[in-house]
């Protein structure tokens, strides 16, 4: 193979911009909720009184849950 050959190869196989972009904005819909949740649970525990126990357990409980049902899953 030759130089130019290398060079041909190499470009060929990038994404495009654009596609990352598009790629990106899905992305940005999928992460929105945790970041949300998290926000919103501040507010309740510091501005409304909730119980900070409750709050743990909130955000414990669903990570209890995949670590036993994930590798069931596969």
């Amino acid at each position: 193979m030759t130089q130019d050959n290398l060079q041909e190869v190499s470009t060929t196989n990038q994404v495009p911009f654009n596609q990352k972009i598009a790629f990106g904005i899905g992305m940005l819909a999928n992460q929105m909720f945790p970041a949300a949740l998290g926000i919103f649970m501040v507010i309740l525990v510091q501005g409304l009184g909730m119980s900070p126990v409750l709050w743990a357990l909130i955000f414990f409980i669903p990570k209890l849950i995949d670590a036993v049902t994930d590798p069931l899953m596969g």
